[in-house]
């Protein structure tokens, strides 16, 4: 799982940079110490309850990255009741298809594609979804059942929402190895190929070609 700490201006940002105001403004009030204190006390209560959410999901990230799922799942949980953004929900959905209850992943993510807020994350959520789908078998499922005059219209949104996917684990991981799909020079595919020189495109990354000649 990526680390919940890596992004760098958002809502727990602000909202910490808004309470910390609240405690120095207090701070300097002319009033009793123990009225401070009191006051002071409050706000990071306030703070840790409304960010809760992210609290447990920092502790069941770490515990992910070490392996002990033990510990990890039933703290992600509690982040999932608490609330959180689409992203961080994707992020948990993925986890848990990878390497845990796949229908709890799937689950997690039909919750962020019905949600209206979610944005652009329900792409994210349904391409990932769909890999919850193959797990239970449920590959029909996936995104749907296209004719080749639909799925050619449906190219430019599904490889947008594979680059996001791919942007994703990019942030992940220290590494991304893609192994091609085939042959990477069927020029009658090649307009609306998602993958090989394509994919190898969108994610900019460099390309080692092996091939060999049968007798």
């Amino acid at each position: 799982m990526p680390d919940v700490q890596k992004k760098k201006i958002n809502s727990g940002t602000i909202m910490g940079l808004v309470f910390l105001g609240a405690i120095i403004a207090i701070a300097l009030l002319k009033i009793n110490i123990w009225i401070k204190i009191g006051a002071d006390l409050a706000l990071v209560l306030l703070f840790l309850f409304l960010r809760r959410g992210y609290i447990f999901l920092a502790i069941g990230a770490k515990a992910f990255r070490k392996g002990d799922y033990d510990k990890a799942w039933p703290n992600l949980e509690k982040a999932l009741k608490a609330g959180l953004d689409p992203d961080r929900r994707n992020m948990i959905g993925s986890a848990y298809i990878q390497q845990g209850d796949a229908s709890r992943g799937v689950q997690i993510l039909e919750a962020v594609i019905g949600d209206p807020k979610a944005g652009d994350h329900r792409n994210v959520a349904i391409v990932t979804c769909s890999m919850g789908y193959w797990r239970l078998g449920l590959v029909g499922k996936a995104i749907g059942t296209l004719s080749a005059m639909e799925y050619e219209a449906f190219t430019p949104q599904l490889r947008q929402m594979i680059k996001e996917v791919y942007d994703g684990l990019e942030r992940d991981v220290d590494v991304v190895v893609i192994e091609g799909a085939g042959s990477p020079a069927e020029i009658n595919l090649k307009k609306g190929d998602i993958v090989n020189m394509s994919m190898a495109r969108t994610a900019d990354a460099p390309v080692i070609l092996i091939g060999d000649i049968n007798p």
